[in-house]
């Protein structure tokens, strides 16, 4: 079948391009949506101008990935959207703007906001939660891409990161932190900086916040380690946590190759740290960590597995657990046995479904290390293990 050439389209009016022509088109339907979602390529001067906001006010969900240069009224907008209960918005204030959010007191707003994701220099995110308040948040996100560099920025980072943390409401259940470096910008070694270790990133005043649930951090093109120590003290912190990630990579690339090595052994986390920091988070469904080193792993027999796991009256509720990264020399089958002795509920997925390609994606266990080869690695080789122990339980004993 074949359809005849329709009539071609009016001729544009002068002055108006495709972008505005799509304006008139949309509009009248604008008052049906409940989300709305902003992204291109290209920095504008301002927030968002060709659709007049005013007509927006019943949006639930606005995300805004586009940069932005956000103004004072857009942001006492934006507050006094009454069923606005998500909010996405990667912007920059002004120095004008600045000084009048931190000169003029907003009014009231941002009332059923429960879900705030700012993506910003740490100052502006800080003038934005100052200046806004939201009252009733309870899932935030930071977000930061630059240069982090040793000798310029570390420290300056920090500063600017715990600014910003003075500013949290307190009663929020969920945070998150997004670090991303300039991958071109750094050689392997200069993207574990020590600024951004994890006492830094996660400070006392982060501790002291009493109803926090959710808490992860995730770093890019950086690397950044939780010592043994570090996990010792969040183990006296956050008793209502059920997800904790810190989700870094310990390894280093050579410049100029394909090679890849390990960091810093001395930033490996023992496995009795792990056990005691889960011991200590009862409630706890989702774990992810940098790396987990051979030390302290108990050597059981694999003809004891399943007696020992039959005898055993507590199970810790974990549901996820992820290791970026497995060191070398590691036991994996006596790390395999212990770890399945105590987390007997991970999620690890059906065994006919993996496949030499996909062990590394499985939704219990991830694997964030260097660039897969086509081989098995030991992150690999300690999910299948547990798959198999896990499976084997289930079916009755065998190993």
């Amino acid at each position: 079948m074949h359809s005849s050439p329709g009539p071609s389209p009016p001729p544009m009016p002068p002055g108006q391009n495709g972008d505005d022509m799509c304006i008139d088109i949309i509009e009248p339907y604008l008052i049906h949506i409940k989300d709305l979602t902003l992204s291109d390529n290209m920095p504008r001067t301002e927030m968002p101008g060709k659709i007049d906001i005013c007509v927006l006010t019943h949006l639930r969900c606005v995300r805004i990935f586009t940069p932005v240069f956000a103004t004072l009224p857009a942001i006492q907008l934006l507050m006094g959207f009454p069923d606005l209960r998500e909010l996405l918005l990667n912007f920059e204030f002004s120095a004008d703007t600045q000084a009048a959010l931190a000169g003029t007191g907003l009014a009231p707003g941002f009332f059923e906001l429960h879900e705030l994701n700012l993506s910003a220099s740490f100052e502006d995110i800080a003038i934005f939660l100052d200046a806004t308040e939201p009252v009733g948040l309870e899932s935030l996100t930071l977000a930061r891409s630059g240069q982090f560099h040793r000798h310029q920025g570390g420290a300056q980072i920090v500063q600017d990161i715990h600014a910003a943390y003075a500013k949290i409401p307190r009663h929020v259940r969920g945070l998150h932190l997004h670090l991303t470096g300039d991958h071109h910008y750094f050689d392997g070694d200069e993207r574990s900086l020590p600024e951004l270790a994890a006492s830094q990133i996660l400070p006392e005043a982060l501790r002291t916040l009493p109803d926090i649930e959710e808490l992860t951090v995730t770093y890019s093109s950086l690397g950044a380690s939780v010592t043994d120590d570090e996990l010792v003290t969040f183990s006296t912190v956050w008793p209502a946590l059920t997800r904790f990630e810190f989700n870094s990579t310990l390894w280093k690339h050579r410049h100029g190759s394909n090679e890849h090595h390990f960091r810093d052994y001395n930033a490996l986390l023992k496995l009795s740290t792990l056990l005691a920091f889960t011991s200590a988070h009862p409630h706890l469904i989702q774990l992810s960590l940098p790396a987990l080193g051979p030390e302290g792993i108990p050597q059981l027999d694999i003809r004891l597995h399943v007696p020992f796991r039959a005898h055993e009256t507590s199970s810790h509720g974990m549901r996820l657990l992820r290791l970026n990264t497995v060191a070398p020399e590691t036991p994996v089958v006596a790390l395999a046995i212990a770890l399945d002795c105590v987390f007997r509920r991970l999620e690890l997925g059906h065994p006919g479904t993996v496949t030499v390609d996909n062990m590394n994606m499985k939704a219990g266990y991830l694997w964030n290390g260097p660039p897969p080869e086509l081989s098995l690695t030991g992150e690999d080789v300690l999910m299948t293990l547990l798959l198999a122990l896990q499976t084997a339980w289930n079916m009755g004993g065998m190993v």
